[in-house]
C-alpha cells in the first residue's frame, strides 16, 4: 500500500512546502502491506524541503501508530530520522536501537554518495569488519567479521543464501557482488546469526531496488581507469495488485597485473560481470501477498598461477567462469497480531576453470530452503517467532556428487522487561552426516534514562555449531588427499560468542562501544604445510576485541560518520591469526548541498601478519566521490580511490590497485 503526498502546503510554499513528492509505503520483509515497515521516498533535493518532509513524517509518527520506522531513501538536513527498524537480527521487523545484538546498515542514499562499483569496499569500512582481495575487480575477497573465516558469514540477497555450495567452505562469492541495484545492506556482528543457521558466525542481508507504485528509470554509464566501464539501468512501476523491479548491471575492465610470480612480460588480469535482479509481487487480497525475486550472475576473472595440463607447469594464462542462478517465490499473510511467510529458494552455481584454452577443473553447486517463520504478536511489546528450515545441499565436482540436508526449529522470544527488552532463541538443527545439536541466544537492551543525554547498555551471549562442508569431505576422499588428511575424520566445529556495550545520544548524534569475546573449537583449516587436504585442529581459536563508532550531523548539511576496531585473534597454538589487521578504522564525511554532494572516506589497516606470521603492511586509503546535479533528472559524479597512490598489499604475493579515477553520468525518472 503505498501513498502520495506531493504538492506545496498551503502555508507557504516557499519555506515550509512539503518534498516535491512524497511516498508512503507500507512493506513487510516480504513486502505485505499489512504489520510492516514504512518506506518513505522523498523525491526533491532541497535540504529545506526534505527539513520540513522530516517534520512532517515525525508529526505523522505521532498521530498514527502504523509509522513505525521510516529507511530515508535521500540525505537528511539536519533532521532526526524516524526510527529506523532491521530484519537481519531476527528475521522479523524489529526497532534498531532495542537490540542486544550488533547491526550496521548501508541505505541507498549512502551507497551511492560512497560511489563504490562493488560490495566489498562498501563492507570493509563497517565495524567489525575486515575485507582482503587478491588483486582488484573480479579477484577473491574475504570478509571477516570479527576476525572470524568469511565463510562463517551469511550472506543473503532478498532473502536467498547465495552462498556458493561447490565452494571449499561454502563461501559467499563476495568478488561479483556490485553495488548497482542494491537498496539496503544489514550487518550482523558476531555469532548470533542463530535465526539463521547455527553456523553463521555473521549475517549480511542485502535487499535489492525496492517496487514502487510509480514508474522510475535509474540509467548509469561510468568509465575509468584500467578500462573500466560499467553500464546499469533499473525500471520499476506497478499499480494497486501489482508492482515490479528490474535491475541489470554490466561491469567490464582490463585490470591490471594481479601477482608478483607474474613478473616476466606480465599481462593484465581483466574482469567482466553481467548482473541481473528482477522482483515481481501481488496483492492477493487485503492479508495475502505473493511474490518471486531472481539473482543471475555471470562473470568471468583472469587471473596467474595455475597449471598447464600435460606439463603441470606453473603459468599465468588462467581463466574462472562464474555463473549463478539464485531464485526466490513466497507467499505471505498478515493479521492485526501476527504474519506468516512460506518461502522457497533455489541457488545454483557452476564454475570452470581453464589454463589457456584447455578446461581443467569443473564444479556444480546447488541449495534449495524451504522455510516457515511466523511472527505472533501478543501485545505491542511481546513477541514470539516460529520457524523451519529445510535446507538440501549438493555438489557435483568431475562428474560424483555429494548431497546433504539439514533440517531445524527456531524459536525467539521477545518481551520489555526491566527498562527495556529481552530476546531468548533457540534453534534445533538435524543433520544429515553429524546428527543433531542446539544452539541458543539470550541478548537484551536496557535504558539508563538521562533525558538529555540518553544511553543504553546492551548484551548478547549465543552458541552454534558448523558440520564440515560437501568440499571438505570430498577433498579428503578424493585423488589429490594424502596422509595426514586422508585419514582424518572430521567432525563438527562448535563456537561461542558473547557481547556487552553502551551506547549514548540520539540518531544524529551518536556514540557506542561494544565489547566481544568469541571462539571456534576444532578448527577444520587446510594443510598449508604440505597440502595434504583438510585437518582439524584440537583446542580453540580466540577472537577478542572492541568496537567504536559513532556519528553526528556538522550542521544541517555535513554528515561524519566513523568506526574504530581492535581486534586480536589467536589460534589454538596462540598464534596471531593471518590476514586479521588488528586496528582497523574508517571515516565518511558526506557533504550535501542543494546540487551537489561530496564524500570524504578514510580507512586504515595496521598490524596483520601472513600464513607464516610475517608483518603485512600497514595502510591508509583515501577515496572521494563529488555528485553533481546538471539537472533535475541528470547527474554527474566524480570518483577518485586511493588518492594518495598507497602500495600495500592485503594478500602476500597479491598487488593491489594504485590510484584510479571515474566519471559517471546517471540519469533519474
Amino acid at each position: 500500500m503505498t501513498s502520495h503526498f506531493c504538492g506545496a502546503s498551503p502555508v507557504s510554499q516557499e519555506d515550509t512546502a512539503l518534498p516535491d513528492c512524497l511516498l508512503v509505503t507500507r512493506r513487510t520483509i516480504d513486502g505485505s502491506s499489512k504489520g510492516g515497515i514504512t518506506l518513505i521516498q522523498i523525491i526533491g533535493k532541497s535540504p529545506r524541503r526534505r527539513a520540513v518532509a522530516y517534520d512532517f513524517l515525525a508529526l505523522m509518527a505521532v498521530m498514527t501508530s502504523s509509522v513505525t520506522t521510516a529507511d530515508i531513501d535521500t540525505t537528511s538536513a539536519g533532521k532526526t530520522a524516524l526510527e529506523e527498524t532491521v530484519i537481519v537480527a531476527s528475521r522479523v521487523t524489529t526497532p534498531l536501537h532495542t537490540l542486544g545484538v550488533s547491526v550496521a546498515t548501508l541505505d541507498r542514499v549512502e551507497i551511492a554518495a560512497l560511489g563504490y562499483a562493488t560490495l566489498g569496499d562498501l563492507f570493509d569500512i563497517q565495524p567489525g569488519v575486515s575485507v582482503t582481495g587478491s588483486g582488484g575487480y573480479g579477484k577473491a575477497t574475504t570478509v571477516r567479521i570479527r576476525g572470524e573465516e568469511g565463510f562463517r558469514t551469511r550472506i543473503q540477497l532478498d532473502g536467498i543464501d547465495i552462498a556458493d555450495p561447490s565452494s571449499p567452505q561454502m563461501s559467499p562469492r563476495l568478488e561479483h557482488l556490485l553495488s548497482e541495484g542494491i537498496q539496503r545492506v544489514e550487518l550482523l556482528r558476531g555469532p548470533q546469526g542463530l535465526m539463521y543457521g547455527a553456523d553463521a558466525g555473521g549475517v549480511i542481508a542485502m535487499t535489492s531496488r525496492a517496487p514502487a507504485e510509480t514508474f522510475s528509470a535509474d540509467i548509469v554509464i561510468e568509465g575509468g581507469a584500467n578500462h573500466f566501464q560499467r553500464l546499469g539501468a533499473t525500471l520499476a512501476g506497478g499499480n494497486k495488485l501489482f508492482d515490479a523491479t528490474i535491475s541489470a548491471a554490466a561491469v567490464e575492465t582490463h585490470g591490471f597485473n594481479a601477482r608478483e610470480i607474474d613478473d616476466n612480460s606480465p599481462d593484465e588480469d581483466g574482469y567482466d560481470n553481467q548482473t541481473v535482479h528482477a522482483t515481481l509481487n501481488a496483492d492477493v487480497s487485503a492479508r495475502w501477498r505473493t511474490g518471486v525475486s531472481l539473482h543471475s550472475v555471470d562473470g568471468s576473472n583472469e587471473y596467474d598461477g595455475c597449471f598447464e595440463p600435460s606439463t603441470f607447469a606453473t603459468i599465468n594464462d588462467c581463466t574462472d567462469n562464474y555463473t549463478q542462478v539464485a531464485w526466490r517465490s513466497f507467499a505471505a499473510w498478515s493479521g492485526d497480531l501476527s504474519n506468516v511467510t512460506v518461502s522457497y529458494e533455489n541457488n545454483r552455481i557452476d564454475r570452470q576453470f581453464f589454463s589457456g584454452d584447455s578446461q581443467t577443473f569443473e564444479t556444480d553447486g546447488e541449495q534449495e530452503e524451504l522455510s516457515m517463520v511466523a511472527n505472533i504478536r501478543f501485545n505491542p511489546t511481546n513477541r514470539l517467532t516460529l520457524g523451519a528450515d529445510i535446507l538440501e545441499q549438493s555438489l557435483s565436482d568431475e562428474g560424483v556428487k555429494k548431497e546433504r540436508g539439514n533440517s531445524a526449529l527456531f524459536a525467539e522470544f521477545a518481551a520489555d522487561a526491566l527498562a527495556g527488552n529481552i530476546q531468548i532463541g533457540i534453534r534445533a538443527d538435524d543433520n544429515d552426516d553429524f546428527g543433531t545439536h542446539t544452539s541458543w541466544r539470550l541478548s537484551t537492551f536496557q535504558s539508563l534514562g538521562f533525558e538529555r543525554l540518553p544511553v543504553a547498555i546492551t548484551a548478547a551471549i549465543g552458541t552454534g555449531f558448523r558440520a564440515p562442508s560437501l568440499y571438505e569431505i570430498a577433498y579428503n576422499k578424493g585423488p589429490f588427499s594424502y596422509s595426514p588428511a586422508r585419514e582424518q575424520i572430521l567432525k563438527e566445529e562448535t563456537s561461542q560468542g558473547w557481547e556487552t556495550g553502551i551506547r549514548m545520544g540520539s540518531p544524529d548524534h551518536q556514540l557506542s562501544a561494544t565489547w566481544f569475546s568469541q571462539r571456534i573449537d576444532d578448527e577444520i583449516y587446510f594443510d598449508l604445510a604440505s597440502y595434504s587436504g583438510y585437518l582439524q585442529r584440537t583446542g580453540n581459536n580466540q577472537s577478542r576485541g572492541i568496537e567504536i563508532e559513532g556519528r553526528t550531523k556538522l550542521g544541517d548539511d555535513i554528515a561524519l560518520k566513523g568506526n574504530l576496531t581492535w581486534n586480536e585473534t589467536t589460534d589454538a597454538e596462540d598464534h596471531q591469526r593471518p590476514y586479521r589487521p588488528e586496528l582497523t578504522a574508517a571515516v565518511s564525511i558526506i557533504w550535501t548541498t542543494d546540487r551537489l554532494v561530496t564524500a570524504l572516506t578514510g580507512r586504515l589497516a595496521r598490524d596483520a601478519v601472513d600464513t607464516l606470521g610475517q608483518p603485512m603492511d600497514n595502510y591508509a586509503l583515501l577515496d572521494t566521490s563529488v555528485t553533481a546535479d546538471l539537472t533535475r533528472s541528470l547527474q554527474l559524479s566524480a570518483r577518485i580511490e586511493n588518492i594518495t597512490n598507497e602500495n600495500y598489499q592485503q594478500i602476500r604475493g597479491y598487488f593491489s590497485a594504485e590510484r584510479r579515477w571515474y566519471l559517471s553520468l546517471r540519469y533519474q525518472y
